[in-house]
């Protein structure tokens, strides 16, 4: 892969999995878990795990963050300290094949239809 593919203007969102991981969140918690999962899709999979971030993630003060944290924790996995989700890395991995595809055949595309290889430089 040349560079890394810009996936991060959009989000595939996955709604019955979604239903079923926020079926016993409050609206506050639910929101916060949506946060949670755009700053992962934002971020390459990873978040840092110190609770002053993930409260700011959240767009929750810290009262709101210690009420909710233990339902939201249980979502995730922490490693090297950072969160994660597998359901996200899943997704983000496919979103980079997919876009690393159609780069390619869009590549091979205009080169048959110009008869050339493509100028692929930035004009700044």
């Amino acid at each position: 892969m040349a560079k890394t593919p810009h996936i991060d203007i959009w989000m595939p969102l996955l709604i019955g999995d979604f239903r079923r991981d926020t079926y016993d969140m409050s609206p506050e918690c639910g929101w916060m878990y949506l946060q949670l999962l755009i700053a992962l899709w934002q971020n390459d999979g990873q978040i840092s795990s110190a609770e002053d971030d993930l409260a700011n993630i959240c767009r929750a003060t810290r009262a709101q963050w210690d009420r909710n944290k233990m339902k939201l924790s249980r979502l995730f996995y922490v490693g090297q300290g950072f969160w994660m989700h597998n359901g996200v890395r899943e997704q983000l991995e496919r979103a980079k094949r997919v876009s690393e595809a159609r780069r390619v055949a869009g590549k091979i595309s205009s080169e048959k239809r110009w008869g050339k290889k493509p100028d692929l430089r930035v004009i700044k």
